[in-house]
């Protein structure tokens, strides 16, 4: 069944513009209108409201789209939001996975050269900067193991987003 979204519009005739084709004779846009008014029982056509969704009749004098055209607009946006979805995925994958596992390896490297030797030997000499160092090097490793932990995660819910989308998939025709 075709309908139309009310926009600014306030009343029937005020969509008459959206509604008609131009070559639409004046008597059958009257008719029209009354069958849009029966198709709509619950609706006050003199105060129409914006998002409102009107069923209309068929007719060659309306402009409106069929149910088919809707399904397959439908169908059209649904394909494109899977495709931006699953590039959304990759970009997050990539980004908490892929970024998560290298940080934490930086962390570790970073905590692994502040317990080196040879700082350890130059820390020596600033007991103060040794202890900050000591708590630095607990929360690098501490950081780590979250980076890591993240990472596992991101990947886990990825994986699931990926199946929910071949699912989805699947059910649009």
């Amino acid at each position: 069944m075709p309908m139309i979204v009310v926009g600014r519009e306030k009343t029937l005739e005020a969509l008459d513009r959206r509604l008609f084709r131009d070559d639409a004779p004046e008597k059958d846009k009257k008719a029209l209108r009354r069958e849009i008014q029966e198709l709509n029982p619950d609706v006050d056509i003199d105060d129409l409201r914006s998002g409102l969704v009107l069923n209309l009749p068929r007719s060659p004098h309306l402009r409106a789209r069929s149910g088919a055209d809707i399904d397959d607009m439908v169908a059209g946006g649904v394909e494109q939001l899977m495709a931006a979805s699953a590039e959304i995925l990759v970009r997050h994958r990539e980004l908490v996975a892929v970024r998560g596992k290298d940080m934490a390896a930086r962390r570790r490297e970073t905590a692994k050269q502040l317990g080196s030797a040879k700082t350890r030997r130059i820390l020596e000499q600033y007991p103060e900067l040794a202890e900050a160092a000591d708590t630095a090097i607990g929360a690098m490793l501490e950081d780590a193991e979250d980076d890591l932990q993240r990472a596992e995660a991101a990947e886990k819910a990825a994986a699931g987003w990926d199946e929910q989308l071949s699912v989805l998939q699947r059910l649009v025709p």
